[in-house]
């Protein structure tokens, strides 16, 4: 079975770096887009890294959200490009420790759906 990953950053720079570290794994559909800024995107991540550093549990892992009003470090959270990639069951652990290893955000679904 293959499982869609995505996964937000600040720039697309840090997307294709990202991508590249993938290519050591079987991914497929690879692509890295921009992502829109109409305002109405809310998402809840967290960073890739804090899987491990979290054991994989979102509530522990501080989640912040896209384009939060309150939010004091709003442009430093504005996310421009999503990596979106296929990969198989048997991989997708190992997907999220390379993503663990960049600058890497993951949806809190996301999280939640792979707890490690």
């Amino acid at each position: 079975m293959l499982n869609h990953l995505q996964a937000y950053f600040k720039s697309e720079n840090d997307a294709e770096t990202a991508l590249m570290k993938l290519q050591r794994i079987s991914i497929s559909e690879a692509r890295v887009d921009s992502i829109p800024d109409d305002g109405n995107n809310k998402l809840f991540i967290v960073p890739a890294f804090n899987l491990s550093s979290a054991g994989g549990n979102a509530a522990n892992a501080g989640m912040v959200s896209r384009n939060n009003e309150n939010e004091k470090n709003q442009s430093s959270e504005n996310f421009t490009h999503i990596l979106e990639f296929k990969v198989s069951s048997d991989e997708t652990n190992e997907a999220l420790q390379i993503l663990g290893t960049t600058d890497a955000h993951l949806d809190e679904e996301t999280v939640k759906g792979y707890n490690q």
